[in-house]
């Protein structure tokens, strides 16, 4: 799992972030087996809903407060 901050600085950026600071979670839960099936359930949500370029899609995320299907 890996902690981190992220500020935004412009006021008109692609994510419609507000300016402020962000605290960022990552965390990872095993490259098989299970761990694997998890990640890549969660990974097909977040790019789902994240609106990145095709080549950075794989850093989509969800907000802490998404709903869960």
């Amino acid at each position: 799992m890996e902690v981190g901050n992220v500020t935004s600085l412009d006021e008109q950026n692609e994510f419609d972030l507000l300016i402020g600071k962000y605290l960022v979670i990552f965390s990872h839960s095993g490259s098989r087996g299970i761990g694997a099936n998890i990640v890549r359930y969660y990974t097909g949500l977040a790019m789902g809903g994240c609106h990145l370029p095709s080549e950075a899609k794989h850093l989509a995320w969800m907000d802490l407060c998404a709903e869960i299907v």
